[in-house]
């Protein structure tokens, strides 16, 4: 059973679940979702892990007081958060920007996590990437069609409305949109040592058929991290989570009970 909470971080409050108990396993869900895409995986790690669900600033119930969003800050974010509950070493698991949170965690927290799954991530905005957003509306830093979205993504616009919730503010989603394509749009400047500094254990975890980042990318990454693996998962797409849950888990979790 699954309990929902919120904890301050800064000035901002941050939503999370969790349930299970045992070693903290927080999961950080991608760009524009929230903790409850999880929700197919949850129930198969808590069976061994005490598995937190945040949702990212700006992100479900989560509110943005700084109107800003940038990875190192959602970096910061977590490091609060997982000092705030007092959490020991615990396990990172991110998929997409959760996968990019994770990442950075590696580069700037070096032994504030016991091991990170960086998950559907890149280090260089791939083209196929960058086309796609142009495609979905979001054409530039800060610069959001939102006629063309609500026109044509309007199955989007409807999840939106209903997960990013403040009362106070109904148009919640529209600035995380915005707000959003300004981290997307800005080219990360990461060096070879920025990833010599990655310590702790590290798997990163692609899908051979993910429509938005290259293969490639994975392994630059892999052969870039010292105390890492490389895990590619057959069939599945930028979303392997939910193309293929069992398999996703079985990776993780194969992964993860070795560092104990």
């Amino acid at each position: 059973m699954s309990k929902d909470n919120y904890v301050k971080i800064g000035k901002m409050n941050m939503y999370y679940e969790e349930t299970g108990c045992g070693l903290p396993l927080i999961l950080l869900h991608g760009g524009t979702a929230v903790s409850g895409m999880w929700k197919d995986i949850v129930p198969l790690l808590s069976k061994y892990y005490r598995v937190i669900t945040p949702d990212s600033r700006g992100h479900g119930k989560t509110d943005n007081p700084t109107k800003i969003m940038t990875y190192p800050l959602l970096a910061d974010d977590i490091a609060s958060f997982i000092k705030a509950l007092n959490l020991k070493k615990p396990l990172i698991c991110g998929h997409s920007d959760g996968g990019q949170i994770a990442l950075e965690l590696a580069m700037r927290y070096v032994g504030l996590c016991s091991a990170l799954v960086i998950a559907s991530a890149y280090y260089v905005i791939p083209d196929q990437f960058a086309d796609s957003l142009k495609r979905f509306g979001f054409l530039s830093k800060g610069k959001v069609d939102l006629q063309y979205i609500r026109k044509k993504k309007s199955n989007n616009v409807k999840f939106w409305k209903e997960v990013h919730i403040d009362n106070k503010n109904p148009n919640k989603w529209i600035e995380l949109l915005q707000q959003i394509s300004e981290m997307w749009w800005t080219p990360f400047q990461y060096t070879s040592e920025d990833f010599n500094k990655i310590k702790d254990p590290t798997l990163i975890l692609t899908g051979d058929r993910d429509e938005y980042i290259p293969v490639e990318q994975a392994l630059h990454m892999y052969n870039s991290i010292k105390n890492s693996e490389l895990a590619v998962l057959p069939g599945t797409s930028h979303v392997s989570f939910f193309d293929e849950p069992k398999l996703f888990t079985k990776a993780v979790l194969n992964f993860l009970e070795r560092q104990k």
